[in-house]
This record gives structure tokens, C-alpha cells and sequence, in this order.
């Protein structure tokens, strides 16, 4: 059975993680935009979500962190559901959550992210799937869409990723170190040249270059999901190393929308206006 004090180490785990990872010698240098994010990465700020045994419909604030009431928002108050295998039998929205949750996402309309713990892969790369969903958090956040229903066009949420993942491949720069550094430069000009060409290129197959980010894939499924987040990666430096401003981002948001409409926006649409479901 998934204890309240489970819920609550794992969150700390992954708190600590992010902390190391902001803390990386040079990365405020490579990634500036890290500094106000982390701001929203303690304790004082976030409410652990576990389901409520009195209320299989809703949610309960673990204890050791903030409080929150889930259907009574507070302002900046963030919540962290972190979901495991037995929490795919419950009903309501807490059911509903985890039977969606893949590896991890952000719900604007319950401020709550969303991680698998059971997820194969490493700690440090669960802490970046926790740092990715903040960002989007803060997103929401600045424009108003925070305990909102929303129903945005996809074009504007390709947009969003784009935001988002640049900060990342950035991050992953400093975490890598000079080997990682010069892989991806490699991997990014051959992107570049098949873009020149026009020809469709069909991936490298060097997730395992992340392992210097990540520490090493402990699955086949982490090693697949690193093969296509070092392509994107290298797309996105690629973009940023040789293309104009404008000519980048409708390149990133190209690359986006092909991996997204293939993996993701069933996923994310549902989880961007799931409420709870006896009190919307």
C-alpha cells in the first residue's frame, strides 16, 4: 500500500533533484530563465496530492508540506500528484489522472502536476519531467488560465512546448558536459544539412547520449523516450545555431506538432481541462 509518507519522500526526492540540477556549475549562464521558475519549487509553495480515502472522487494535502484545499484554490498554491499503479483502480479525477498519466503532465484547470512514480527511469530525469510540467505552471499562471476550463487551439499550446523545451535542450547543455556538448553540435549540424537538402531525416539512435544528463536509461522504454527527446534536442540547437530568429521558432513549432499529434495531444488536451469531477 502507497503510504502518505511514500507520496510525500518521493516529492522531496525530486525537490532535491531540481535543486542540484539548478545549482550545476554554468547553467545560469546557459539557461538564465531557470531562476524565476525555481522559484516555484518549495515547500511553502506546493501541496502533495494523495487521494481521499473518505472521498474517492477528490484529493487530500499530505502533511509536511503546504496545504491546499482542491476545490477552494489559494493563489501560487501548486499541487503535486504523484501518481502510482494502485491509484489506476480509484474512481473520480484522482482515477481518471492516473489511468492518463504517461510520464508526466500539468493540469492549468486543477493547478496540479501530474508525475508517474513508476515511470522507468532515472530519478534526475523524473525531476526534469517535474521542472518541465513547473514551467508550464508558471505559464498558466501569467496568463490567467490557472483553475480555469480551457480550451486553447493547438497551434497556441505547440508554442508553449517550444518555450519550454528551448529552456530544456539549454539545461541539458550544462548538465552533459563537453562530450554531451560536442555530440549534440555533431547531431544538430547533420539536422541542419537535411533541412538544406530537404530530405527527411530518420533519426540518429543517440538517446544514450543523455545518459551524461540523466545518468544511465534503466529501461527500453527510457532508451526509446531518449532517442526522441536527444532528436528533439538536436532539432531545437539546430534551429537556434543556423536559422533567423523567426525562421527557428516555425521550425520548432513544425517539429513539435509532428512529434506531439503523434504521442501527446489526446493526453494533454484531456488533462488540461479535467476537473474534479462532483464539484467543476
Amino acid at each position: 500500500m502507497i503510504t502518505e509518507n511514500t507520496r510525500i519522500d518521493l516529492a522531496r526526492k525530486l525537490m532535491n533533484e531540481i535543486k542540484e540540477i539548478s545549482n550545476t556549475r554554468g547553467i545560469t549562464k546557459q539557461a538564465p530563465e531557470i531562476i524565476p521558475i525555481m522559484d516555484m519549487v518549495h515547500e511553502d509553495g506546493l501541496a502533495v496530492l494523495a487521494p481521499d480515502p473518505e472521498d474517492p472522487s477528490g484529493f487530500s494535502a499530505t502533511r509536511g508540506f503546504a496545504k491546499k484545499g482542491f476545490n477552494k484554490p489559494e493563489e501560487d498554491m501548486l499541487g503535486l500528484y504523484l501518481v502510482f499503479p494502485e491509484d489506476t483502480k480509484l474512481e473520480g479525477v484522482a482515477g481518471m489522472y492516473a489511468k492518463k498519466t504517461k510520464c508526466g503532465a500539468y493540469s492549468s484547470a486543477t493547478h496540479t502536476i501530474l508525475i508517474n512514480a513508476q515511470y522507468p527511469e532515472t530519478l534526475r530525469y523524473l525531476a526534469f519531467v517535474f521542472f518541465h510540467e513547473v514551467q508550464h505552471a508558471q505559464i498558466a499562471q501569467k496568463e490567467g488560465r490557472v483553475w480555469k476550463q480551457t480550451n486553447r487551439p493547438r497551434n497556441e499550446r505547440y508554442k508553449e512546448e517550444s518555450k519550454v523545451w528551448t529552456l530544456e535542450y539549454k539545461i541539458a547543455l550544462a548538465l552533459g558536459g563537453m562530450k554531451y556538448e560536442r555530440a549534440i553540435r555533431k547531431r544538430a549540424l547533420s539536422i541542419n544539412r537535411s533541412w538544406q537538402r530537404e530530405r527527411a531525416d530518420t533519426g540518429s539512435g543517440e538517446g544514450f547520449q543523455l545518459d551524461a544528463c540523466f545518468g544511465k536509461a534503466p529501461s527500453l522504454v527510457a532508451k526509446k523516450e531518449r532517442d526522441m527527446t536527444f532528436e528533439l534536442f538536436a532539432a531545437f540547437m539546430a534551429a537556434d545555431l543556423f536559422l533567423d530568429k523567426m525562421s527557428a521558432e516555425e521550425r520548432k513549432i513544425k517539429t513539435i506538432e509532428v512529434l506531439y499529434s503523434q504521442n501527446y495531444d489526446r493526453e494533454d488536451l484531456f488533462l488540461e481541462n479535467i476537473r474534479e469531477t462532483n464539484n467543476v
